[in-house]
């Protein structure tokens, strides 16, 4: 694909480049709008339809928020809402899943990708059937104000 994905703040969006020669000139293909302070990016290959789909997941701090984006595509897809605090993040494409490490609260969050795959699949009526479920967590979520010292 010799494509690049960068998450850019001004303006607040995913830009994705192609370059022809490894270490040559970056070329826009496109770019995507994103959330409200956009920070992070994880990009994974999921299995959908008989095939696999390239996903960007841009993480937006001050939005509380993981939006979803189509790579092959160029479309957004939907809004994870209501993660807290600062975060880092991994997406584990075989098993459909996602793991959120949320230093604010002290845990890690386990969310399901499968009602995002079976949007893709079979499409859906709204962005909020395609957002992965949060299967748990793991650890007691504490603010880190609230840990002893």
């Amino acid at each position: 694909r010799n494509l690049a994905y960068i998450v850019s703040r001004s303006p607040e969006a995913l830009i994705v480049a192609r370059s022809d020669v490894a270490g040559g000139d970056l070329n826009m293909v496109g770019q995507i709008p994103t959330c409200r302070d956009p920070s992070r990016i994880q990009v994974a290959e999921v299995p959908s339809g008989g095939g696999s789909v390239l996903l960007a997941f841009v993480s937006c701090f001050l939005a509380r928020s993981v939006q979803v984006i189509d790579a092959d595509r160029l479309q957004g897809i939907t809004i994870l809402t209501n993660i807290s605090g600062a975060f880092e993040f991994v997406i584990d494409g075989p098993r459909l899943l996602m793991y959120t490490a949320d230093f604010s609260t002290s845990v890690l969050r386990v969310a399901d990708l499968r009602p995002l795959v079976a949007c893709l699949d079979g499409g859906a009526d709204g962005p909020e059937e395609c957002s992965p479920q949060l299967l748990g967590l793991v650890g007691l979520p504490q603010p880190v104000s609230e840990l002893p010292r």
